[in-house]
């Protein structure tokens, strides 16, 4: 069924005034609760965001609040602690002023001393400074607080160098050289002999024949003795006495040689000439191998008296540095029997606040 618009009752048909008020009325009533939803579910939306920022913000001041006592604490309690280590520093100062006064110590190292620890302290105080939101002081105010056995702080003082000392570099070397070298491959290398009766002194002027060899008259008595120990050497030697009769002399040389000198003055060269002339007698048949066991000895020795003079310089250090503690264990004994109850009553207060023991 179609109805016309003039056919629609209306209310207000013939008042076009009211009629657009009621329109408007309608409107207005079918839309406004949807309006209203919506604004209120931005509005809620919009405080919550808010009240969560409000709340993380407040939480925050809270623990910062709440932490701030401790920090207070904390930091009380580092610089009570720093003050000490100022005190203690500047006993110790005065200590180590009458040490210095008493026995005679060096200036520089008292002043040495005195500038690390300012210098020490300085840090520390930079440290603390910076830690104004409680935050852990460095550890090196406790690091720093090693005690001695009487409970005072052990001042690093700079180690001083002795003459000595400028000798420390080459003690390697030295001991490197206690080594056998290779002088001892060279000493057993079969070489050429270039020694001639040039190489010896007073073998010169007028000689005596001894057997069927002659010799000079400064050889005589090693000749004797070679003799009367070991026999004629040159029985086992086919070769003609004016052919051997140098070799002999020479190696007569060599006995004389090492019966004069001694083993400080004996050198490479020394060493390879007797070697050579007793090869040479060795070649042509002289029983003369003795000889070349005492000269292998004699190398030896050679060889090891470097590590000798190592040993005693060694041993001579030693007994300088344990005189030397020696010496200071006896004036750290004095100092801490003229410091006793002071020590004494430092020690109650290691570590803890300077009210203890007042409140028992």
């Amino acid at each position: 069924m179609d109805l016309s618009p003039s056919e629609v009752s209306s209310p207000f048909k013939n008042n076009e005034a009211d009629q657009s008020k009621y329109l408007k009325t309608e409107l207005i009533t079918s839309v406004e609760p949807q309006l209203a939803e919506s604004g209120a579910s931005k509005c809620l939306a919009y405080n919550k965001r808010i009240g969560f920022k409000r709340g993380s913000i407040v939480s925050e001041i809270d623990k910062r609040k709440a932490t701030m006592p401790k920090d207070q604490q904390y930091r009380m309690r580092k610089k009570v602690e720093l003050q000490k280590l100022k005190n203690e520093i500047r006993w110790l100062q005065e200590e180590l002023s009458q040490l210095r006064a008493k026995w005679q110590l060096p200036a520089q190292d008292l002043d040495k001393s005195s500038s690390i620890q300012k210098r020490q302290r300085i840090q520390d105080q930079q440290k603390i400074s910076s830690n104004d939101g409680g935050v852990a002081v460095s550890q090196n105010l406790t690091n720093n607080k090693e005690r001695t056995p009487n409970a005072r702080a052990a001042v690093n003082e700079p180690a001083t160098e002795h003459p000595e000392s400028a000798q420390s570099g080459s003690c390697s070397a030295e001991v490197a050289k206690i080594k056998l070298p290779m002088f001892l491959t060279e000493f057993h290398t079969e070489v050429a002999s270039n020694v001639d009766l040039s190489d010896f002194t007073g073998l010169d002027g007028e000689q005596r024949r001894f057997g069927r060899f002659s010799f000079p008259l400064s050889l005589i008595p090693t000749v004797e003795r070679i003799n009367s120990v070991y026999g004629d050497i040159s029985a086992t030697s086919l070769v003609s006495p004016s052919v051997s009769t140098t070799v002999y002399v020479l190696f007569c040389a060599v006995i004389r040689d090492m019966e004069h000198l001694r083993l400080e003055e004996v050198t490479e060269d020394i060493i390879l000439k007797w070697r050579d002339v007793i090869k040479d007698a060795l070649r042509l048949g002289f029983n003369v191998a003795f000889a070349m066991e005492h000269l292998k000895k004699v190398v030896f020795a050679y060889i090891g008296q470097r590590g000798c003079k190592l040993l005693h310089y060694i041993d001579s250090k030693i007994s300088t540095f344990e005189a030397e503690v020696n010496d200071w264990k006896k004036k750290r004994t004095e100092i801490y029997e003229e410091s006793k109850m002071c020590v004494n009553a430092a020690e109650n207060f290691i570590g803890v606040p300077v009210s203890t023991g007042l409140f028992p």
